[in-house]
């Protein structure tokens, strides 16, 4: 019953009250299907960088603010006032993947 019209059914396996309906009901089936898919990809996409940045011995100040999901200013206040220890290299800062995860269990 795809266009909502009532209607009698002539078997018990009867879903549909035309062939027109069973077909609209089928591409609406498979629509649904492919967005499901579409988006079950896109996560998954999403989600490699992020394992592959998590599994790093040290992160930038970018790759962190992009695992927590904030701007690079929250990252850059953070060490400012001392909630995040870094390290400086060749005057980059870089911050050690321990200091990081007791980051994260503290806030």
């Amino acid at each position: 019953m795809f266009c909502q019209n009532l209607y009698e059914a002539r078997k018990s396996t009867t879903q549909y009250c035309s062939a027109n309906c069973a077909k609209k009901a089928y591409k609406d089936r498979k629509r649904q299907e492919r967005i499901v898919h579409a988006t079950q990809e896109n996560l998954e996409k999403l989600s490699a960088p992020l394992k592959e940045l998590q599994a790093r011995d040290y992160l930038s100040v970018d790759e962190a603010a992009t695992i927590l999901g904030v701007s690079r200013w929250t990252i850059q206040r953070a060490i400012k006032f001392g909630r995040l220890q870094t390290l400086k290299v060749l005057g980059r800062r870089i911050i050690p993947q321990k200091s990081f995860n007791q980051f994260l269990n503290n806030q």
